[in-house]
């Protein structure tokens, strides 16, 4: 069974970062344009909803990667 899925909140704190920061990351990340530390990188997320207008969910090993 895997892990269960982190809030922005929880994975913004895991970073070091805060959640404003990592939505900017996850929006760059949907455009293709998000670098960190001179890698193109691109964050593998959840979102809940209809058309996905819900709350959005990390995994922790995705967390764990961007470290």
């Amino acid at each position: 069974m895997s892990d269960p899925l982190l809030s922005v909140k929880q994975a913004a704190e895991r970073l070091g970062i805060r959640p404003a920061t990592l939505y900017a990351w996850l929006g760059a990340t949907d455009r293709g344009l998000l670098v960190i530390r001179g890698q193109n990188v691109s964050i593998r997320y959840f979102q809940s909803g209809p058309r996905g207008q819900g709350k959005i969910g990390l995994e922790p090993s995705e967390v764990e990667r961007l470290k």
